[in-house]
């Protein structure tokens, strides 16, 4: 067993809802025809995608897949790079003979307050080993995001997809348009950084 290397994560299944909706991206855009409500909708996506990226957050609930190489040593903690985790699924690994094995959450401690979140097994036991020079030999199934609704997200990022709809739509269409530069953005956004998007 090594330490842990960096998880990598795919997206399993994505959220069901936005945290705009339509009417309130075209209320913010100041549009009242629906010749554009497909684009606004695509962009509505759009904004919110940046601002996770940038924050490394998850705003609406989705479930994820995060894949390492080998559990880390003895007790070590698996840290997971999203944030906020709201559960814990499952823990799939392949063992030395090179069958698959599964981890229920009752098996394992969460804690998914911290930032990143962190998963230890109970009290007394380790992690176990993993077939050698696999990679993805352990698949952590979870959960992540604020909520199902978008009013479980933080007003203050609410406001940052807005102005990044806003920029845009400004733009659409613009073959040379401007990077979205904006210092109100990363004031709504900073307090929601990890040391690691800062």
């Amino acid at each position: 067993m090594v330490q842990q290397s960096s998880m990598r994560l795919e997206l399993t299944v994505g959220p069901t809802i936005e945290p705009l909706t339509l009417e309130e991206a075209k209320s913010q855009l100041i549009v009242s025809t629906t010749a554009d409500d497909t684009l606004i909708t695509s962009l509505i996506t759009v904004a919110r995608r940046k601002v996770e990226q940038d924050t490394g957050l998850q705003l609406i609930t989705a479930t994820y897949n995060g894949f390492l190489d080998a559990f880390p040593c003895g007790r070590g903690e698996i840290r997971i790079p999203i944030y906020p985790v709201a559960g814990l699924n499952e823990i799939h690994y392949v063992d030395l003979n090179g069958d698959s094995q599964t981890i229920v959450k009752e098996d394992v401690q969460l804690e998914e307050f911290a930032r990143p979140a962190i998963i230890v097994p109970l009290s007394g036991e380790s992690w176990p080993s993993t077939k050698a020079e696999t990679l993805r030999a352990v698949t952590v199934d979870f959960d992540a995001g604020y909520g199902d609704a978008a009013s479980n997200v933080p007003g203050d990022l609410i406001h940052a997809i807005k102005l990044v709809l806003t920029h845009l739509y400004e733009h659409r269409g613009d073959d040379d348009a401007p990077e979205f530069r904006s210092s109100a953005y990363e004031a709504l956004i900073g307090p929601y950084k990890s040391m690691e998007y800062r």
